[in-house]
Formats: C-alpha cells, sequence, structure tokens
C-alpha cells in the first residue's frame, strides 16, 4: 500500500517538473538549456532513490539496527527512482538524444529495477 502511493508522489514529482521546467524546452532542439535542466533534474532524482536504496544498506552492515525515522527510505527510494526515470525519458522523447541524457537515467533505472525484482521475488516466493 504505501509503495503504491510512493509511486504516485514518483509520478507527481515527475509531473511538476515536467510542467515547471520540461515545458520550455524547444522539441527537437538538443541543444535546448531546458532539456539539460531537465537531465539535472532526473539525475538528482535518480541519485536520491538509489542513495537511499544504498545508505541504509551499508549502515545496517555497520551497525547493530536502522534508526527509526519519519520517513522511510524505501519510500524515497521509490518516489526517487520512478521520478527520475520519467523525467529522463521525457527529456530524451523531447528530443534529447545525446549520450549524457541516457547517463543521467542509469541511477533512477537502477533503482526501478532493483525494487522491480524485489516485487517480481515477492510474488514468486512469498515470506
Amino acid at each position: 500500500m504505501l509503495a503504491g502511493l510512493a509511486v504516485l508522489v514518483g509520478i507527481a514529482v515527475a509531473a511538476a517538473v515536467v510542467f515547471f521546467v520540461g515545458r520550455r524546452s524547444v522539441p527537437g532542439d538538443p541543444s535546448s538549456h531546458h532539456l539539460g535542466a531537465l537531465g539535472w533534474w532526473a539525475l538528482g532524482l535518480g541519485t536520491t532513490g538509489l542513495v537511499a536504496v544504498v545508505v541504509p544498506l551499508v549502515l545496517s552492515r555497520i551497525g547493530p539496527e536502522w534508526p527509526n525515522l519519519a520517513l522511510n527510505p524505501a519510500l524515497l527510494s521509490i518516489a526517487g527512482g520512478v521520478s527520475g526515470v520519467i523525467v529522463g525519458g521525457y527529456a530524451l522523447a523531447r528530443g534529447g538524444s545525446r549520450r549524457l541524457l541516457w547517463l543521467v537515467l542509469i541511477p533512477g533505472a537502477v533503482t526501478v529495477v532493483i525494487w522491480l525484482a524485489f516485487l517480481v521475488g515477492e510474488f514468486v516466493s512469498p515470506h
């Protein structure tokens, strides 16, 4: 239930970024400044999602238990990964086929693939 809500939050964040930043870009013009801005947003959101997955894993190896936080890092990682992939995909669809835009999709895509693998694993062998 909360994971579905995190996906919806990620979609809402991506829609807001696309609406406020992406609508100023010129379709088919890869040198448009705002396509670069969308790429930076995609990189930031995707990296936020990836860091929210990796940091708790590393800290759980160091310390005895993860501290109780108001925001679950898993939900932040789902929202960040989904919004990063959507914003990066939108920038690519607007005509920015530069290698840089493909590279900024990597952190968000890795996060989404991790969570999709987890979801498939839950269906294949539930706890």
